[in-house]
């Protein structure tokens, strides 16, 4: 990885840990952010019908069994949709203006869809796009959170010329 990309990711980790702050984590998410501390994606899998699921919940939404655990995907995933953020969000939060936000599916998890920044510009977008998935540490805090990464290797963080 270059020092350009992992400043990006730091910028980016600097983010997302001013928006964060001292968020607590609720305890059914608690196994995802264990192992996104790992650099490692992670989702709901029902023991009785096999299916995966996001997001984490008491039943699976496809057989209501109670019974699911912490399956480990690969880090691959395709965009099922994205957008440029135009405008502040909350006057409380750090302006996001250009970032990109996207919707993927992860190869292992058809039907099932994250959120998550991508670090590309609007150029290198496209629904159906394939993605890596990488991880970023929100500074200042426990949580480590999914981004997406063109298959093809960009990443620049929007906002800042490379």
């Amino acid at each position: 990885m270059t020092n350009e990309c992992v400043e990006k990711r730091e910028q980016l980790g600097q983010l997302y840990g001013s928006v964060l702050g001292s968020t607590e984590v609720d305890p059914l998410f608690r196994g995802f952010f264990d192992h996104t501390r790992r650099n490692e994606l992670a989702m709901p899998r029902c023991g009785r019908c096999r299916m995966v699921h996001w997001y984490p919940a008491l039943r699976c939404p496809h057989c209501a069994s109670p019974d699911w655990h912490w399956s480990v995907m690969a880090p691959q995933a395709t965009v099922f949709t994205w957008s440029v953020l135009r405008h502040q969000l909350d006057p409380l939060l750090p302006v996001l203006e250009g970032h990109i936000v996207a919707l993927a599916e992860p190869l292992e998890a058809p039907g099932a869809r994250l959120v998550g920044n991508v670090l590309a510009t609007p150029s290198d977008m496209a629904v159906g796009l394939d993605v890596t998935i990488e991880f970023v540490e929100a500074a200042g805090t426990e949580l480590t959170l999914p981004v997406f990464v063109p298959c093809a290797g960009s990443c620049s963080v929007p906002g800042q010329r490379s």
